[in-house]
């Protein structure tokens, strides 16, 4: 017998939806699991992860982490060396966490990779890395290229999605209205919510600076965006993304995103 939930015990009105409840709820504990694997992490550990795996630099050289629960073996290949699966590109291992140390690429140098996971049931998969802060698609050939020329194209190597990484990538240089930004009050707080794909004729961040103004003057103090990170095909209102920490390339760049912050912050 199924353990009534405490939801649909204080809401006799959800009684009839019960069944539903309750399988969405027995899913997420499944999600959790399987995320988590049999570790002591919790949900706030595996949400900050971001802190720690990806791409980061330590003292000379630079390192790509992956956590990978289901693993026994991952490979890195790329533009550095040849999309091709060697040892020399295998991960370290140490239970359900991977790295391997990165040396010889070029500073401000975008190279796209993958990684090539062997999982435990002998499955072999080609997987971008869940912490990319840029990734490429054939889908970018549509809008992402109008919005920005300058990216970089599709590997043919590639399958799927695949991270971009960049070493020695300069620093955006925020204004003091940004280091020194203090939010508004919360109990005078005017939102407006808006879409990117739909708010402005560019259908982009770009776009939206030009739009300040017109915010300004209604009294408006902050904005609140319709999910921005990558998703599938590209027009979305962004709700199933798939990588948290990528800003989707038919709205723009990085750079351009963080400009836009920083000047809704001088105003």
């Amino acid at each position: 017998m199924t353990e009534q939930l405490k939801i649909t015990q204080n809401d006799p009105y959800l009684a009839p939806f019960e069944q539903a409840i309750v399988g969405r709820h027995n899913y997420a504990i499944a999600r959790e699991k399987e995320l988590l694997g049999s570790t002591n992490k919790t949900l706030s550990d595996f949400a900050s992860g971001y802190m720690f795996f990806g791409l980061f630099k330590v003292k000379r050289s630079w390192v790509l982490r992956e956590w990978a629960p289901n693993a026994t073996a991952i490979y890195l290949i790329g533009d550095f060396n040849n999309w091709q699966v060697s040892e020399e590109y295998q991960l370290k291992q140490d239970g359900n966490y991977f790295w391997i140390e990165l040396t010889g690429l070029t500073p401000q140098k975008e190279y796209a990779m993958q990684y090539v996971v062997v999982r435990s049931d002998g499955v072999v998969k080609r997987i971008s890395d869940l912490f990319s802060e840029k990734v490429v698609h054939s889908d970018d050939q549509w809008e992402p290229m109008t919005v920005d020329p300058t990216l970089m194209p599709y590997p043919q190597e590639a399958d799927g999605y695949a991270t971009v990484i960049q070493t020695g990538k300069p620093a955006f240089q925020w204004s003091d209205a940004t280091l020194n930004f203090k939010r508004p009050n919360k109990n005078n707080l005017v939102i407006y919510e808006l879409w990117v794909y739909d708010h402005t004729q560019h259908r982009s961040i770009a776009g939206l600076m030009d739009r300040l103004q017109y915010f300004e003057d209604m009294g408006v103090n902050a904005i609140e965006l319709m999910p921005v990170t990558e998703f599938d095909g590209n027009e979305n209102w962004g709700y199933s993304p798939n990588h948290y920490f990528a800003l989707d390339k038919a709205y723009g760049t990085p750079e351009q995103m963080k400009t836009f912050v920083d000047e809704c912050h001088k105003r």
